[in-house]
């Protein structure tokens, strides 16, 4: 079961983190990711082209790192992947959030349900156990730690 789960941690994080770069590419580039030219839900002065969205994209590109940082924690069965996990689904709601206007729907609905989950299975009690046992979970895994 474990195996099973910490594959879909892998594949989630992985997804979840790396789809933070549309926030990166639309407040930074020109290339056409999906965002608007909505303005962000605190008023209609700021799109995220402007300063303030490049500072959030900023914030993406940094909520990216940390999913990335969680992602191989995970991978090399460090139980300290949880904390980075939860930096991450913290930091991508705060500077998603803002953005909802802009964004589009399944991307929004699909970001934030994966950040509330992560935030409901691990930062409960349980959750560092769950997150303890992922890492410890016997050597038979394709992730396996060469040495320790």
């Amino acid at each position: 079961m474990f195996r099973l789960m910490r594959l879909a941690l892998v594949v989630i994080l992985l997804f979840h983190g790396v789809g933070h770069v549309i926030g990166l590419a639309a407040a930074w580039t020109s290339v056409p990711v999906g965002i608007t030219d909505a303005p962000w839900i605190f008023s209609a002065d700021y799109t995220i082209q402007s300063n303030v969205g490049r500072l959030f994209g900023l914030g993406w590109l940094l909520s990216l790192l940390l999913f990335l940082a969680a992602l191989y924690r995970l991978v090399i069965r460090e139980p300290d992947w949880r904390g980075f996990a939860l930096l991450a689904a913290g930091l991508s709601l705060i500077v998603i959030v803002p953005w909802w206007n802009a964004m589009p729907v399944v991307s929004l609905v699909g970001a934030i349900v994966v950040d509330l989950v992560l935030f409901v299975v691990l930062l409960p009690p349980w959750g560092r156990q769950l997150a303890e046992d992922l890492a410890d979970e016997g050597a038979d895994y394709t992730f396996s730690r060469s040495s320790r």
